[in-house]
């Protein structure tokens, strides 16, 4: 099975990059790295895409850098449903202080995908604590999370609920715990309560990884 990657040589593609590499290693999946542009880029700006996928090489997997000449949205949407790919990761800007529905591409891919999607808000991990793991009953991101625990070598996941009125993801101050890596999220783009992701998306230090999934982690009670 393959990972779609769309890349450009920022930080958020960057941790999308290190996040695909911890999936691919751990589910043995290849890579392709995927940037498309209405304007075919320079020599310069191909050498700098290269340059991206460089620690996916190190890590020995099977990676491959692929451009299209295309609007970026739906080409992203057809190359991984072309592919067959498990997943489309990418990344997100930091930070979305407009709003989760107004980051147009990484909306775009998760409301049109035919392919799960796992877009990851950079963030600055807080060394070896803990990731976070908020999902209704069925959601992808428990998996992930502890896909990530175990890549890491990090057994210790968290479940927050969304919903719980003393919210255990903030501390007393109402802010989201800084001691996570990582919290990952449950998340519909046709969820009416995106406020709840959108706080999280801005008070969280750590990286928040938002999988796409149909229902979204504050709309479904956990018991």
């Amino acid at each position: 099975m393959t990972i779609l990657v769309p890349i450009d040589p920022t930080e958020p593609s960057r941790a999308a990059v290190r996040l695909a590499g911890l999936m691919a290693t751990e589910q043995d999946h290849d890579v392709v790295l995927f940037h498309a542009s209405t304007a075919r880029p320079p020599l310069d700006y191909l050498a700098a895409l290269h340059r991206v996928g460089q620690p996916l090489r190190d890590l020995g997997l099977n990676v491959r850098l692929r451009t299209a000449l295309a609007r970026p949205g739906p080409a992203i949407c057809a190359e991984a449903l072309a592919r067959s790919c498990a997943w489309i990761v990418m990344g997100t800007r930091r930070p979305m202080a407009t709003g989760i529905a107004n980051n147009g591409l990484a909306m775009h891919i998760m409301t049109h995908s035919d392919v799960p999607v796992l877009a990851v808000r950079p963030g600055v991990p807080a060394g070896n604590g803990p990731t976070a793991w908020i999902s209704p009953v069925g959601g992808e991101a428990r998996r992930i999370a502890q896909l990530i625990g175990r890549a890491e070598g990090r057994a210790d996941v968290r479940l927050f609920p969304a919903l719980d009125d003393h919210e255990p993801i903030r501390d007393g101050a109402g802010r989201v715990q800084n001691d996570l890596s990582s919290v990952v999220i449950d998340f519909s783009p046709t969820c009416v309560h995106q406020d709840w992701c959108q706080r999280v998306l801005q008070d969280a230090t750590a990286d928040v990884l938002l999988v796409r999934g149909s229902h979204c982690a504050c709309e479904t009670g956990i018991p």
